[in-house]
């Protein structure tokens, strides 16, 4: 029951985050079917989340996003990111048993780094598509397929430089017939 309870208050505050954080514009998550995991170190917190925890094998597609909220009274500088938005955070899919079957990027893109700052209780999120695919270790979508059944990891982090320690989050989800 406890364990419910604060599920039940874990979603009402990450759907409260989301429309303050402007991901309201996509609705696949909602307050109702989120999947989280959180850790909170040096006073910042941190989130990984998926729209849901099962997917039938041939959907077209998951959402997962990763947060970071200050919890103090005052402006902090995070890191240092990537200058490229879909580059600001590593995304991966392990199959449970082992192995990499899909990440958001392969290659660190040319760019310059720019320093990632939140004022007091601020949210920042990334989130990014996996289209439930087996990309084959390669960037390429012509040799993808379809991720078999079972249970994977899905792993969120910011790609930070010069700053706090990198704070890594998996959460599993199931691909059923």
């Amino acid at each position: 029951m406890k364990q419910n309870a604060f599920l039940g208050l874990a979603g009402l505050v990450l759907g409260v985050t989301l429309l303050a954080s402007g991901c309201d514009k996509n609705p696949v998550i909602s307050q109702r079917n989120i999947n989280p995991s959180h850790s909170v170190r040096d006073n910042i917190e941190y989130w990984i989340r998926t729209d849901k925890q099962a997917y039938i094998q041939g959907e077209d597609s998951m959402q997962v996003c990763y947060s970071i909220t200050n919890l103090v009274d005052k402006r902090r500088e995070i890191c240092e990111v990537v200058d490229v938005e879909y580059a600001k955070c590593d995304f991966s899919v392990e199959k449970e048993a082992g192995g990499q079957i899909w990440r958001n990027f392969y290659d660190i893109p040319d760019s310059d780094f720019v320093k990632l700052y939140l004022n007091p209780n601020e949210t920042k999120e990334f989130c990014v598509i996996w289209n439930l695919r087996n990309d084959n270790g390669t960037p390429y979508p012509e040799d993808d397929f379809p991720a078999d059944t079972g249970t994977y990891l899905v792993k969120g982090a910011l790609r930070e430089y010069n700053g706090l320690e990198r704070v890594g989050l998996e959460i599993p989800i199931h691909i059923i017939e």
